[in-house]
């Protein structure tokens, strides 16, 4: 899976996500909330994050949102500092095709003062380089994994044939 984050605004960083994943579904109708034992998740992890399991889950930690039956599946992923989209490695399509579908959902977190992070750095990028450096990213990732299955002599899972 290929994952774009966007970090929280520094004003916004201890807002409860559900405020952040109802306005998502609110604007893109077409994603839906994932089903999730957000206490279990909670008990695993709040420590981790140096959080209480109660004020992991009244943040909202970890509530993931997806868009079912859709050639290029998708998730969305709030976290305690970023918001993380998901998409398969080898997209339908092609990595250029794959960032357009994904460009509206971007968006509505840069428009909010989210910012994307290099998926080489993980430092912020500035918006006139976001959308090549998220596809060069993409396109790394399906390198790394070209390389691996032919090492390894396998496949890529969720591949499809050229």
């Amino acid at each position: 899976m290929y994952t774009i984050d966007l970090e929280k605004p520094i004003w916004h960083r201890n807002d409860k996500n559900r405020v952040w994943a109802d306005a998502f579904l609110s604007a893109f109708g077409e994603f839906v909330e994932e089903a999730i034992d957000h206490e279990a998740a909670a008990q695993d992890v709040a420590g981790d994050e140096g959080m209480s399991v109660a004020d992991y889950l009244a943040r909202g930690i970890g509530i993931t949102v997806e868009r079912p039956g859709c050639a290029l599946w998708i998730t969305v992923s709030f976290w305690k500092n970023v918001v993380t989209i998901a998409v398969p490695n080898h997209p339908p399509g092609d990595v250029d095709a794959a960032i357009d579908e994904l460009e509206p959902y971007i968006a509505f977190f840069v428009q909010r003062g989210f910012k994307a992070l290099d998926p080489d750095t993980g430092h912020p990028l500035d918006q006139g380089a976001m959308r090549e450096k998220l596809a060069a990213g993409y396109r790394r990732r399906q390198g790394m994994l070209d390389t691996v299955a032919a090492l390894v002599g396998g496949e890529v899972p969720g591949k499809l044939a050229p």
